[in-house]
């Protein structure tokens, strides 16, 4: 794992380039490299992970053409360099940078799509005098460009472009659509002029101009004659051959354990392929039973002989830390769980530099109860007599979620689509301010979601599946590069793997929800390898006790005086009458339902917003502004 940054189509001195890595320090502390020529520079930090004393970047190929700076790991990288060698290529080092390199060189954008990894990466030819970036398939490293008169500067993270850019300027429509989905779901940052590459694309740049392309899109394989039976045993086998792949590392790995069945899978697995105990990370709140998974957790770090490592997240330390988490995320991020990923992150990094993560399983497998309402309108529209079989399957405490997904589409259409919608069409007026809304009035942010599904024919669960890969998780995959290398670890999803997606992509809903039961592939896969007690546990997904904290000292002072100061009132986003009633309503509430943890979710939504200008646009220099 890296940090990366350059511009290309204007001559810096080597002081420009330098400070846009030092934006990066925390990305690579164990090497940093530099390359400049007349038209390109470039800067590369290191987190050394594989071929410790021979992966140093920037690498050039054998005769001085090309050069590449990277960011990621290629799991497939072995594969790749045998079939190279058979082609006569000849080897230096043991690094997966010097197989991409001589891979990309040989094969071009069409290559990229055998790539299994996760990679962000450019790459100079010199005597064409052309860069190509590219990103991988679901976007799980970051990278960002800025293009303006025939200069490209791109990077890592938004904050090692900054230094390069004449001016730093809000693009309101982007806290828009964040404030509209608690998410950006297209390529918009929150900085002018500062765009997203898009996961499966690549973009390439000459003194011309530049070109983009997609190398890799959703394609779904409707295969609805096998047996469930069948799907259990590929699902059970490419999962094991998937964090097999995802161990590749000369440094030690471990592994998140937050208790529930992904990351415990994930774990189980790993701890076979170690000739040493597995050390586990989990987090956790002592608010009250509900916000406490370590039950499950406990029970498999014992099952599996790890060594576990368990870290309690109070209050307080959102009060010491949550600057630091707006700094390192560049923009604000969906949902509340960036604070505590990076509290998890920084107890993972006293002791190993890579981390397995149980993410994707929920979006690629049908962990959600949304998944239901899609199994219900899937069996609708094909079969309606077996209607009642799909609803009798929902249990108690999924009814809320199910009947909010399937009714409140009625009173709010986009709902429908499956996607959490903060501020739906008809709440706008109340919610934003006349102001912000007249600024903004050309901007429609439910196009950038209807763009994704519209009109291309999917089924309901497919839509739902195809909006989770576009848009949900890539921003937690950023998310979780990026607190992750503000600790400097590198964070590894082997329920993402190529393999892995296509495998979910050929599988149909009632697979995955057999017997009505979320994810039913993974926890009969894994039924006698788990302790039995995380087959009894709710579904909770790392909830943060906001509604709790919000209420009460010290961060109800904290968050009064943020959400009422007078420069953020003078912003003119959000209407402070709104706010106010909100923050009142909480504070009233003795509860902590769904409805509670909503409000308290739009309560984090516009603090760290505001936090965001704070430490991005008013501050001369970016920096943690707490």
């Amino acid at each position: 794992m890296c940090g990366i940054c350059g511009y290309a189509g204007i001559c810096q001195d080597e002081k420009k380039i330098e400070e846009m890595a030092g934006y990066l320090d925390h990305r690579g502390p164990d090497d940093e490299g530099y390359y400049q020529d007349k038209l390109i520079s470039f800067a590369h930090k290191r987190l050394s992970i594989i071929d410790l004393a021979g992966g140093h970047q920037p690498m050039f190929s054998r005769d001085k053409r090309y050069v590449i700076i990277y960011n990621g790991e290629i799991y497939n990288y072995r594969e790749l360099r045998q079939r190279l060698e058979k082609k006569g290529h000849v080897f230096v080092t043991q690094s997966d940078t010097e197989v991409l390199l001589v891979w990309v060189i040989e094969n071009g954008v069409e290559g990229l799509t055998e790539l299994n990894g996760m990679f962000a990466f450019a790459l100079w030819d010199s005597r064409e005098k052309t860069l190509l970036l590219a990103r991988d398939r679901l976007g799980i490293k970051p990278l960002y460009y800025y293009t303006k008169d025939g200069v490209l500067i791109f990077a890592s993270e938004i904050k090692a472009i900054l230094p390069a850019v004449s001016q730093r300027e809000a693009n309101m429509r982007a806290v828009y659509e964040f404030l509209t989905f608690q998410n950006i779901l297209g390529e918009q940052t929150f900085f002018k002029n500062i765009w997203k590459l898009l996961p499966g694309t690549w973009l390439s740049w000459n003194p011309h101009g530049i070109k983009t392309g997609i190398y890799w899109d959703v394609s779904f394989t409707r295969d609805n004659a096998r047996s469930f039976e069948e799907c259990l045993e590929e699902y059970g086998e490419t999962l094991r051959q998937s964090v097999k792949r995802h161990m590749i590392a000369d440094v030690p790995v471990g592994a998140y354990l937050s208790g529930g069945f992904d990351s415990s899978a994930v774990a189980t697995l790993a701890s076979r392929y170690l000739d040493r105990p597995l050390h586990t990370f989990t987090g956790a709140f002592n608010d009250s039973s509900y916000y406490d998974e370590r039950v499950g957790s406990r029970a498999v770090a014992k099952s599996i002989s790890a060594v576990p490592h368990e870290v309690e997240i109070k209050a307080e330390d959102y009060l010491a830390n949550i600057g630091k988490v707006i700094y390192h995320l560049d923009e604000p991020t969906l949902g509340t769980g960036a604070f505590p990923q990076y509290m998890v992150s920084k107890l993972v990094s006293q002791s190993v530099k890579v981390v397995l993560t149980g993410h994707g399983g929920d979006e690629l497998f049908a962990g959600y109860q949304v998944n239901k309402v899609a199994l219900i309108k899937e069996t609708f529209k094909k079969n309606p007599l077996k209607l009642l079989r799909v609803l009798s399957g929902i249990r108690k405490d999924e009814w809320t979620r199910v009947l909010y997904f399937l009714f409140f589409p009625l009173l709010y259409s986009e709902i429908g689509h499956g996607l959490f919608i903060m501020t739906p069409r008809r709440k706008r007026t109340s919610f934003f301010s006349p102001d912000f809304l007249a600024r903004n009035k050309d901007f429609e942010p439910f196009d950038v979601l209807a763009s994704y599904v519209d009109g291309k024919g999917y089924l309901p669960g497919e839509e739902l599946l195809v909006l989770y890969l576009k848009t949900y998780l890539p921003t937690l995959f950023i998310q979780e590069d990026k607190v992750g290398m503000a600790h400097s670890i590198e964070a590894r999803t082997p329920l993402c793997d190529n393999e892995m997606v296509e495998l979910a992509l050929r599988i149909p809903l009632h697979i995955k929800l057999r017997n009505n039961t979320l994810k039913a592939l993974t926890k009969q896969s894994m039924k006698t390898e788990l302790p039995e007690v995380l087959f009894k546990l709710p579904k909770r997904g790392f909830p943060t006790p906001f509604t709790r904290w919000y209420r009460k000292e010290p961060l109800h002072t904290f968050m009064k005086d943020l959400l009422f100061d007078k420069k953020t009132i003078q912003r003119t986003i959000v209407r402070t009458d709104f706010v106010k009633n909100l923050f009142m309503k909480n504070q009233q509430s003795g509860m902590d339902t769904l409805y509670d943890y909503a409000r308290a979710n739009q309560l984090y939504s516009i603090s760290i917003v505001e936090l965001w200008f704070r430490t991005f646009i008013d501050s001369r220099i970016p920096q943690p502004v707490l």
